[in-house]
């Protein structure tokens, strides 16, 4: 008769955590999620404060195209027009006088950017889009408004940053003063540097 085989070592009962154990096991994993939290948060952050800067250096870029092409900067302090003077709604000079929409020429992608309402882009309607930085304010900008007095032979192009809070004026040299980087101003970023 064939010898049945019985297993070489005992079978130990199974046993389970203690709640020492389990404990123990919640609170690393606690530690590690909040961890990876910290970091993932402080790497989106850096992903706006990134973009944000792209999108400074797009806009000025394309004031840069938009003086080569009519002889001056948009004159405003409006989101709304410096979108509308962008996109080829309108023309230099404080009177922004409307251009034809048959060869207009758009200065900015829009694509790349986050609008007001992004469905009225191919309509004509002036005054209501604006670019909007990755915390969703409108870009800060300024060029000779108030009209007279205005030295700076260029513009003023800021975002509010992360808090989206700013108490800056520019001066009639289109200068942002001492307090440019510290307090509410100390997230701002800015294009082109501080002057």
């Amino acid at each position: 008769m064939p010898r049945s085989r019985e297993p070489s070592c005992p079978i130990r009962p199974c046993r389970g955590f203690t709640v020492a154990e389990l404990f123990v096991v919640i609170l690393v994993m606690s530690i590690l999620l909040g961890i990876s939290i910290n970091v993932g948060s402080g790497m989106v952050r850096q992903a706006m404060v990134a973009r944000a800067r792209s999108e400074l250096a797009a806009i000025s870029q394309a004031l840069t195209l938009f003086k080569m092409q009519y002889g001056d900067y948009p004159q405003t302090d409006e989101a709304t027009v410096l979108f509308d003077a962008l996109t080829g709604k309108i023309g230099p000079g404080i009177e922004h006088k409307t251009l034809d929409p048959i060869g207009r020429t758009f200065l900015v992608n829009l694509s790349y950017f986050t609008v007001t309402h992004r469905e009225d882009l191919s309509s004509d309607n002036r005054g209501k889009n604006a670019l909007l930085d990755p915390w969703g304010n409108p870009y800060y900008y300024i060029y000779k408004v108030p009209q007279e007095g205005w030295l700076n032979p260029s513009f003023v192009l800021f975002s509010y940053g992360p808090d989206g809070e700013s108490n800056l004026k520019p001066d009639n040299k289109g200068r942002l003063g001492d307090s440019a980087t510290t307090g509410a101003n100390a997230d701002n970023l800015y294009e082109p540097a501080l002057q």
